[in-house]
């Protein structure tokens, strides 16, 4: 059975568990005044950028060798279930290579559909940040190694520190390692009952203080 979604397929995926569905896309930089690309794979259950790379130019050699390297990063066993890959239809990704090389690692290849930026809506949002928050701070970078710097430290304040709304005010890092959003959420509203019964004492407390006067 070949592993690969049809991209005519309309899949709306709500991934329940780590490393179950994963983004691949890329994106332009500036280096030394020439055009290079910052290939990334997005953990679609928390957000977590699993793996990254910077290269020259993307081909099929290099999606095959981020997708290594996001298994080996994430320890993914060989008998442990693999992700389904969500990518666009670009031809790198569509490369025969490709998708001969998923199958063998048992990935699961599920190609977007043309034109639908949609079908891989997390990764085109956390391509957003990333170019607001870092790239677009940059008249282009002075090397490869600044370049790897900076984006090096931009990825790992979002994965560790940057706390989303989607995740109940946690960085994707403690969402990716904990694993299950109904713990967190539960989390959440208690934090949240306790900042509300906080205030409401606070409150009571001043209006107490304004409707006392002194004899």
């Amino acid at each position: 059975m070949d592993s690969t979604r049809s991209s005519n397929q309309k899949a709306h995926y709500e991934p329940f568990r780590p490393n179950q569905i994963w983004g691949e896309d890329w994106t332009g930089i500036v280096i030394e005044g020439l055009r290079h690309y910052v290939l990334t794979i997005l953990g679609l259950f928390s957000r977590y950028l699993v793996a990254w790379g910077i290269f020259r130019r993307v081909t099929q050699r290099e999606v095959k060798n981020l997708v290594a390297l996001a298994i080996m990063s994430d320890r993914i066993g060989e008998n442990e279930p693999k992700p389904i890959l969500r990518t666009d239809p670009g031809s790198p990704n569509m490369a025969a290579d490709v998708r001969i090389f998923l199958r063998q690692i048992g990935v699961v290849f599920s190609p977007g559909r043309v034109a639908r930026p949609t079908d891989n809506a997390r990764q085109e949002r956390f391509y957003r940040s990333l170019k607001q928050e870092e790239v677009y701070c940059h008249d282009g970078y002075l090397s490869l190694d600044s370049a790897k710097a900076s984006l090096g430290y931009w990825i790992n304040y979002y994965n560790e520190v940057r706390w989303r709304q989607a995740l109940f005010g946690y960085p994707p890092a403690i969402v990716h390692r904990c694993g299950n959003k109904t713990r967190l959420l539960e989390d959440y509203r208690r934090n949240v009952g306790k900042a509300k019964e906080k205030r409401r004492q606070e409150w009571l407390l001043n209006n107490q203080k304004l409707t006392s006067f002194p004899c």
